[in-house]
C-alpha cells in the first residue's frame, strides 16, 4: 500500500510539473480569479546559474505579466536562493554539450519521495543533463556533496 501511495504522489507531482509553461490564453487574460495558490515566476535567465524570480498569488497573475517565462508552484522563498529552475522547454532538449560543470539536480517535489539522501539530489555533468531528467525541478551549481542545503543564507 505504501509503494502504491508513493507511486501516486510521484505521478501527481510529475503531472503538476507539466503545467508550468504559460499558455497563450493565460497571457491574454483580462482578469484573474482571486484564488491564492502562490507561484514563483521565472522572469529572466541571467546565465546558467541565476534567474530573476518574482512571487505571485496564482499562475494567472504571473502569466499575465509579459516578463514571465514559466512558473513554479509555491513561494519563491520556499526554495534555496541559489536554485535555478529548469525551463519546461529544456525537458524536450535531446542534445547536451559535453562540458563538465557539475550541478546538483534536485527533484521537484522531494518531500513526496523516499530517497537515499535527504534532498533527493543527484550530481549531473552540467545543467543541461540535469534539466533533461524529468524528475529534476531545479539545480544548484556544484556537486551535491559540496552543498549545505541547511544553509539558506547561501542557497
Amino acid at each position: 500500500m505504501y509503494k502504491l501511495l508513493l507511486a501516486f504522489l510521484f505521478c501527481l507531482s510529475f503531472a503538476a510539473s507539466l503545467g508550468l509553461q504559460c499558455e497563450d490564453f493565460e497571457r491574454q487574460a483580462k482578469g484573474c480569479p482571486k484564488i491564492y495558490r502562490p507561484v514563483c515566476a521565472i522572469q529572466k535567465q541571467t546565465g546558467n546559474f541565476s534567474q530573476v524570480k518574482q512571487g505571485f498569488a496564482n499562475k494567472c497573475e504571473a502569466c499575465s505579466q509579459s516578463e514571465t517565462q514559466f512558473v513554479i508552484p509555491g513561494n519563491c522563498e520556499d526554495y534555496p536562493k541559489a536554485a535555478v529552475f529548469c525551463n519546461p522547454a529544456q525537458k524536450k532538449n535531446h542534445g547536451c554539450i559535453e562540458i563538465y560543470q557539475a550541478v546538483c539536480g534536485v527533484m521537484f517535489s522531494n518531500e513526496n519521495f523516499m530517497c537515499d539522501s535527504k534532498y533527493c539530489a543527484q550530481t549531473y555533468e552540467n545543467y543541461c543533463y540535469a534539466c533533461q531528467d524529468s524528475a529534476v525541478g531545479y539545480y544548484i551549481q556544484g556537486e551535491c556533496q559540496e552543498i549545505d542545503f541547511e544553509d539558506n543564507e547561501n542557497y
